[in-house]
């Protein structure tokens, strides 16, 4: 049987508040939390979403990666 894997969509909602909170802040430990947070978002089919992030936090524009990560939280409704 191919079963899709379950995403705890509170724990997720948790680390993108903590990723949010590391892009406020310019912290580079960002880019270490964003895998963790990409493959979680890949699981819920925000393939487009989570290379975006990827994308712009390796080229250190963590003011548009937090501009997507608010958009990307309230299509999930999940409040950031």
């Amino acid at each position: 049987a191919n079963v899709a894997k379950e995403v705890d969509r509170v724990a997720l909602a948790d680390k993108l508040r903590e990723l949010v909170a590391l892009l406020k802040d310019d912290d580079s430990r960002a880019s270490g939390m964003v895998d963790t947070v990409t493959d979680k978002l890949n699981a819920l089919g925000q393939q487009s979403v989570a290379s975006q992030l990827k994308k712009l936090i390796a080229q250190y524009d963590f003011e548009g990666a937090l501009d997507k990560l608010k958009e990307t939280m309230q299509a999930l409704n999940m409040v950031s």
